[in-house]
């Protein structure tokens, strides 16, 4: 099976490659580049991207035909800057609310670091 790997992340990280693992081999896939894929027809197989702690669900494909995939960003993702730029607003008024934004900030990135990427099928 022939898979396309299209990656449309924007400006985010956009120096920077990201890692695809699929069938047990790594590659690097950099901003607006594709890639194609040669994968067993037999079985399920896993494609996942990731770049240091951020990455991607793994995505499966079994059996099917040849498929085109867009990496993007998470949509999601993208309201951790807002937090960010909202803790600076908490950080003037004591040391009480910054403490609590810190630990609010930090556990939506520990959610968000394994879906900071999103995998879809392009029609």
């Amino acid at each position: 099976m022939k898979v396309t790997l299209m990656r449309n992340t924007g400006f985010f990280a956009m120096g920077s490659p990201l890692t695809v693992k699929a069938n047990g081999q790594k590659s690097l896939l950099f901003q607006n580049q594709e890639q194609v894929l040669e994968l067993p027809d037999t079985g399920t197989q896993r494609i996942q991207v990731g770049f240091s702690l951020l990455k991607s669900q793994p995505y499966e494909l079994s059996n099917q035909h040849d498929v085109t995939l867009e990496v993007t960003m998470n949509p999601a993702f993208l309201w951790v800057y807002v937090l960010l730029f909202a803790l600076l607003l908490v950080a003037s008024q004591g040391i009480v609310p910054l403490v609590a934004g810190l630990v609010l900030y930090l556990l939506i990135m520990y959610r968000l670091c394994g879906r900071a990427y999103l995998i879809k099928e392009v029609a």
